[in-house]
């Protein structure tokens, strides 16, 4: 039993594994800028990369330029996905990702390094809808969560193998070897199968069928997949009929689309404004402004540790606890971290008032690089770091020595960074590619992961606007507020999907069916007591049975005429 289980679930394994290396490049483009910008800082006249020497201006485009384009494509992407399917997608983006790379490599102007930027967060974005639809739509319920949740973790080690080659490579080679990985997710693509959804959606049925037998352990008779299959094209063959119409317009007007929008885009907007990603981007600043009783870049880098450990968290525990459990303990841990932390900046700024305000810790929008850049910054021994003291204060903890309780907040905000990413950071990633309707799924992913971007960008821009209106303690009070309602919301719209078909969720959207909330072993549905006025005497094999009986003069002293 447990060898056909494995079997069963392997070729789903695979295939997502083989989809995750695209994630592992995402993350790399994502962590070479910092790479590239701290190169570039520490070149001299002499040196061959001279005419790539950057000013401050260019350094703020190297540092966002490919993170403001991911939106652009997420945009795109749906229809992308939808128009060449899941598989032919993800193998397509990967040519702008490897030209991205060659023309790092050869690049001697600024305006080169932009172009591969660009390249590079477009076609990061262009991979949202088909990687996040094609886990949703070839795994069976019991190990989708978990799988769903191995793409952020992939996206993370691809930032940190950025970090580990910058230690002995040199930038262009960095480049270089980053551009195997487009070569070696193209080729490992062509060994997986397109999703059976899609193929049903075009009306190819034979390769519909072939596909699913390949991802339910290599099947070699139908039979074996026969009842999943039609289960699965009779809910598809209509839409197919007619989606061309459907996906323009009434699609995206039906509940079974605004409802899941709406969800998604709330678990976005609870995951940015909860505190997470501004402790991630400002990070550095925060820990020395809260004194942290050790070095602030090696806490930022314990800071990035437990953040890959909360994603291993996830993908283990959603399959045994479900998303809402994981989400509200999540979510609950977070708005407690940051509330607890407020305190102890009021406290603290009280208490030290005396000191003079001069001491304080400043920042510039110059010098907010994000999380990534510090990790990478502290990996290279990038220590030296300009500071504007005359720019708008950060917060008024006026604190010049480490107290003896000035490891609260630190090991509060590591806690928080922890439980953040065991759950609510992941959860509209997970739900994306399961919650929408199969013949919107790739449109509406891309959508809905562009959102994603756009609260991620606007968390970080008014971050400082908050600080100057709330100070810092009273920032983070705002956040652990939106991190309690924001659970108290989740309690009452997030169904609890794991374990479930994808048919059952579009069920319950559409209002046909309500899931439950609490978690189910299988996606098996639960027998029925059999009703009252049930006759087994109407089984056609019992009576069929009956007339055996008879024929062989059974009595009711239980002997038998019968003759072998």
């Amino acid at each position: 039993m447990m060898n056909s289980t494995f079997r069963e679930v392997l070729p789903q394994i695979l295939a997502v594994f083989v989809k995750n290396i695209l994630l592992i490049g995402f993350g790399m483009t994502l962590g070479f800028p910092t790479i590239l910008i701290a190169s570039l800082q520490n070149l001299s006249n002499n040196e061959t990369d001279y005419n790539l020497l950057l000013n401050k201006e260019q350094i703020s485009w190297i540092s966002s330029l490919n993170l403001i384009c991911v939106p652009l494509g997420c945009v795109f992407s749906g229809s992308f996905a939808s128009f060449l399917g899941r598989r032919r997608s993800m193998q397509l983006v990967n040519i702008p990702i490897f030209i991205s790379w060659i023309i790092f490599f050869y690049s001697n102007q600024v305006y080169h390094l932009y172009i591969a930027l660009f390249l590079g967060g477009f076609s990061g974005g262009m991979l949202e809808a088909p990687v996040l639809t094609y886990v949703a739509e070839i795994s069976i319920p019991k190990i989708r969560g978990m799988l769903a949740a191995t793409g952020s973790t992939c996206v993370i080690l691809g930032i940190f193998s950025q970090f580990l080659m910058a230690t002995f490579l040199s930038w262009r080679s960095i480049t270089l070897v980053s551009s195997c990985v487009p070569i070696v997710a193209v080729l490992l693509l062509c060994f997986v199968p397109e999703s059976p959804h899609w193929l049903i959606m075009k009306k190819r049925k034979d390769e519909a069928k072939e596909s699913l037998m390949w991802l339910r352990g290599w099947q070699k008779s139908f039979e074996n997949v026969k009842k999943e299959f039609d289960e699965l094209y009779s809910n598809l063959a209509q839409k197919a009929n007619t989606g061309k119409k459907v996906t323009r317009i009434e699609a995206f007007k039906k509940r079974t689309f605004v409802f899941p929008y709406i969800l998604c885009s709330l678990s976005f907007f609870i995951g940015h404004f909860s505190g997470m990603t501004t402790l991630q981007t400002y990070s550095v600043i925060i820990f020395s402004s809260l004194n942290a009783p050790m070095d602030k870049f090696m806490a930022t880098t314990i800071l990035g540790i437990l953040e890959l450990i909360g994603t291993i968290i996830c993908v283990i525990f959603v399959k045994f606890v479900g998303k809402r459990k994981l989400s509200f303990f999540s979510t609950i841990g977070c708005g407690i971290c940051f509330l607890l932390t407020a305190i102890y900046a009021i406290i603290i700024s009280q208490t030290k008032s005396s000191i003079d305000s001069n001491d304080n810790f400043n920042l510039t929008i110059a010098n907010t690089s994000n999380l990534i850049n510090e990790i990478a910054e502290t990996a290279m021994n990038v220590t030296k770091r300009s500071v504007d003291m005359s720019s708008t204060n950060l917060v008024d903890l006026n604190v010049s020595e480490t107290s003896e309780y000035s490891w609260i907040p630190l090991s509060l905000l590591l806690t928080s960074a922890l439980l953040s990413h065991s759950g609510i950071r992941l959860l509209p990633w997970i739900l994306i590619g399961e919650v929408f309707p199969t013949e919107v799924r790739g449109i509406a992913s891309g959508l809905s992961g562009g959102t994603g971007y756009v609260f991620g960008f606007l968390a970080n821009k008014m971050f400082l606007s908050m600080i100057s209106a709330f100070t810092l303690p009273g920032t983070f009070i705002l956040y652990s507020c939106i991190s309690f309602v924001g659970c108290l919301a989740l309690f009452f719209i997030l169904p609890e999907t794991e374990n479930r078909t994808l048919q059952e969720i579009e069920d319950h959207f559409s209002g046909k069916k309500t899931l439950s909330h609490k978690l189910i072993k299988t996606s098996t549905p639960v027998c029925e007591p059999f009703p009252k006025d049930f006759n087994i005497k109407t089984w056609k094999s019992n009576e069929r049975f009956e007339e055996y009986l008879e024929q062989h003069k059974y009595d009711s002293n239980g002997t038998y005429d019968i003759r072998l």
